[in-house]
């Protein structure tokens, strides 16, 4: 578990430190597409789930796509994912 924690600590660190410091160099997020980083990860890990092929997972599978789809068009951006 520190194997896996470690790396990912200095990883977050430092991407936090470049984005504190490239804020001034790159005007918005929006223009890189890093705004569906998120939303493409969960989908992957969703993704993945549903090819299981279990009944309940690809239900709940289903239901949380719905939600998220369903809040997508009146929520602020994340929350869809997190209600999902």
């Amino acid at each position: 578990m520190i194997g896996a924690t470690v790396p990912q600590y200095v990883a977050w660190t430092v991407g936090t430190v470049v984005g504190v410091l490239a804020d001034d160099i790159v005007a918005d997020a929006e223009t890189l597409g890093l705004d569906v980083i998120f939303p493409a990860f969960f989908l992957a890990l969703v993704m993945r789930e549903f090819r299981s092929g279990e009944k309940r997972t690809i239900a709940a599978t289903t239901i949380a796509a719905a939600v998220a789809a369903a809040l997508v068009p009146i929520a602020p951006p994340g929350l869809p994912v997190l209600a999902a």
